[in-house]
């Protein structure tokens, strides 16, 4: 089913127009005229980056065969140590090969000039090849600006043609000949599992080049190189019989759903269709329909943090376009990891297009939560979600399982893991305010999931939640909420503010010294703290704080600081702390301090 699709969306996108081609960036061409001699060797200009680099220019080139530990050539575009026999890097380990790579190629070319004799380009690149002083001449003309893993092709000019070699009609009726597609008449031959004709299966499966945590000439999503890996006593081509039309189809749409910026046969750049969950692990998603679809193009503004990229895919979810709201356009979304052997297929999913909206709809809902700062961005990036759960903030220690499963839940809308909510509590327990460091404790982010997670359990009536509280969690500051947790949260934000402005702010604050126990264990804490409070409110001036602290503590009930609480009352006490304290910091004017600033 998914190499069907993945299969489908190539054809569908018109990427195999010419099936025994494919997209490569092209850095050099060598220039060559009549008898193979040696004209040029100019580096092509494609478009520039994001850093102001101009990149190779993309060509449609010979499909390559995926390249393990032996040696392999390609046919017409290849690397210089194949088809120059020289390494720009010069890297001894590769000084004795270069010989019998470039041996290689040349008897590739050879093997392709018997399909095509009468060609005068490719009879011009044989010259050249087998001539020393002219392959000298090209070398001398590289060393330097090239690298080791540039590709070169070569352009023909002579008796007023100009072209590439490989794009010449003979060159691709030879290719294709070369290439001796499997006939699918013979009834003996087992069935593919893409198409479900009768073919001989490939034995080397496509590599798919940019998965996180693979290698940078691809990984395979189906390999077996040794029969040490083959299972139940079956081959690679017993176990997964696929054709190579197909293997090829579904290897090309998988590359270009990697590819930030594919090009398609006709020179036309496809629009991304990726985004990292971690550091090993992306998502890849596509559309069904026959056209490209808006709301796929935009799908991946998830992971924008910047609200003006962001800005149309909310827009157009949250005004609940009818349209949009009914597609039926089928959605599908892959949950890919890397390894150095192979890749990983962590979860596949499928639904449409109206209902992943509707399910995004409900996500910036749930995720939505106060701004402390009015200059951020109204809904969380993804991946800025995701990384606030990690040790650190890091992106290399998100955990590729917990960033799955949230992921999925914001596509089926079902309540986000447990773990979300363990994670948000343990990290906001360990961490310590640093603003020069750029760490919150409370972050933005790691409050939203809290919300989300809570929110969530809420509307599928999950009874702990149920027992302690009678609605959704708000997005901002619930005056009125009087579950017991919520309140303690608001109450230490009101001591923590009352502090900073009664004696500043420099060293720990009673939040960096007693949040832990705070959250967990009330009663150890809140009677020291509010002692230590009237020291504080006796250095300022009004009954601003004193009136608040009371308004709170009206809202508890007799039983009103708990030895312990569980795990969704610590997330409670976070909102609070986090909605008190952004109110506070929002609106309140800074009262005067009338005595000396000593504790």
């Amino acid at each position: 089913m998914i190499l069907k699709e993945l299969a489908d969306l190539a054809r569908r996108e018109g990427l195999l127009e010419d099936p025994d081609y494919e997209p490569k960036p092209v850095r050099w061409t060598i220039d060559i005229g009549l008898g193979g001699k040696f004209l040029d060797a100019p580096e092509t200009q494609g478009p520039m980056d994001a850093k102001g680099k101009t990149r190779p220019k993309v060509f449609q080139v010979p499909r390559t065969r995926p390249r393990t530990s032996g040696s392999a050539a390609n046919f017409m575009v290849d690397k210089p140590e194949y088809v120059l026999g020289f390494d720009p890097d010069e890297n001894p380990k590769k000084h004795g090969k270069l010989a019998g790579h470039r041996s290689l190629f040349r008897e590739y070319v050879e093997e392709g000039l018997a399909f095509a004799s009468e060609d005068p380009g490719m009879s011009a690149l044989l010259c050249f090849l087998r001539d020393d002083v002219a392959v000298g001449q090209a070398i001398a003309k590289l060393r330097g600006p090239a690298v080791s893993n540039d590709l070169i092709a070569f352009r023909y000019i002579a008796g007023g043609e100009n072209n590439l070699i490989h794009h010449r009609d003979a060159v691709r009726t030879a290719w294709k000949a070369m290439r001796n597609p499997s006939e699918r008449t013979n009834k003996s031959l087992p069935a593919c599992l893409v198409c479900g004709l009768a073919a001989a299966p490939v034995d080397v499966h496509p590599q798919i080049k940019r998965i996180p945590g693979g290698t940078t000439s691809g990984i395979a999503l189906v390999s077996a190189n040794s029969s040490a890996f083959d299972s139940l006593g079956l081959s690679i081509t017993d176990g997964a019989p696929v054709c190579r039309p197909c293997s090829e189809a579904y290897g090309t749409a998988l590359n270009r759903l990697f590819h930030p910026a594919y090009t398609t046969p006709k020179g036309e750049t496809l629009s991304r269709r990726t985004f990292r969950l971690s550091d090993d692990t992306a998502v890849v998603y596509w559309a069904s329909g026959a056209d490209e679809h808006k709301f796929v193009d935009e799908f991946g503004d998830l992971d924008f943090v910047d609200p003006a990229k962001a800005g149309s895919l909310f827009e157009a979810v949250l005004k609940g376009e009818g349209a949009l709201l009914r597609d039926a356009t089928p959605f599908h979304a892959l949950i890919i990891s890397g390894g150095q052997g192979r890749a990983i297929l962590r979860s596949y999913f499928q639904s449409t297009v109206g209902d992943v909206a509707t399910r995004l709809r409900e996500y910036f809902d749930d995720v939505e939560i106060v701004r402390r700062f009015e200059n951020t961005s109204r809904w969380p990036a993804l991946s800025w979600l995701v990384r606030s759960l990690a040790q650190q903030g890091k992106f290399e220690n998100v955990d590729a399982d917990l960033a799955r499963r949230v992921f999925l839940a914001i596509l089926d809308g079902n309540p986000f893991p447990p773990t979300v909510l363990a994670a948000a509590v343990r990290r906001i327990r360990a961490e310590r305010e640093d603003p020069k460091r750029g760490k919150q404790k409370h972050s933005r982010e790691r409050l939203a999931l809290v919300r989300a997670t809570l929110n969530r359990r809420y509307r599928n009536d999950d009874p702990r939640i149920k027992s302690l509280i009678s609605k959704e969690v708000s997005v901002m500051l619930d005056p009125e909420c009087n579950n017991n947790a919520y309140c303690l949260g608001r109450l230490l934000a009101v001591l923590e503010k009352l502090q900073g402005d009664a004696i500043g702010t420099s060293g720990a604050s009673i939040v960096d010294r007693f949040y832990g126990a705070a959250s967990a264990t009330p009663a150890v804490v809140f009677a020291t703290l509010l002692r230590k409070a009237q020291h504080h409110q006796a250095k300022l001036a009004g009954a601003f704080y004193p009136r608040l602290i009371q308004e709170i503590l009206d809202l508890l009930p007799a039983e009103a600081f708990p030895s312990t609480l569980t795990l969704e009352e610590q997330g409670l006490f976070a909102l609070g702390y986090y909605h008190e304290k952004a109110d506070l910091w929002r609106s309140k004017p800074k009262p005067e301090v009338v005595a000396a600033t000593t504790e």
